[in-house]
């Protein structure tokens, strides 16, 4: 699906709105990497645009900002996120039956796989 004119950037450029999804979504990642169980502590602690309830996403919800095939560069990012943020993000849903992995979302190509939750990646929070 489109994500064109679905995406908008709040006024302090620190959020993004999903007008598709009613999601509201970490602009810029901070860079850091993060185990899972961090991840998860880092989004409920975070606050931005004075808004709390920040939660690390499902992986249906992280591979909604994926626009594979709309010519964009790199291929997974829209424009409005930074592209440095085209990396591979831990996502809240663990692997059932296997519960020391995680789901995670490849942002280039939305390719969805799994690594052990003690394995650090960036995060993108939401609410």
């Amino acid at each position: 699906p489109t994500l064109s004119g679905a995406l908008t950037t709040s006024a302090s450029g620190l959020v993004v709105n999903d007008s598709r999804t009613n999601l509201t979504w970490q602009r810029t990642v901070d860079g850091l990497t993060y185990t899972w169980l961090d991840a998860l502590s880092y989004c409920n602690a975070l606050t931005l645009d004075s808004l709390s309830g920040w939660r690390l996403p499902t992986v249906k919800e992280l591979q909604t900002l994926i626009n594979v095939g709309a010519g964009l560069n790199p291929p997974g990012i829209p424009p409005v996120f930074p592209t440095g943020n085209a990396v591979t993000m831990w996502t809240s849903s663990p692997k059932p039956a296997t519960f020391s992995l995680s789901y995670t979302v490849n942002m280039q190509n939305g390719g969805g796989g799994s690594q052990p939750t003690s394995n650090k990646l960036q995060v993108r929070c939401v609410r």
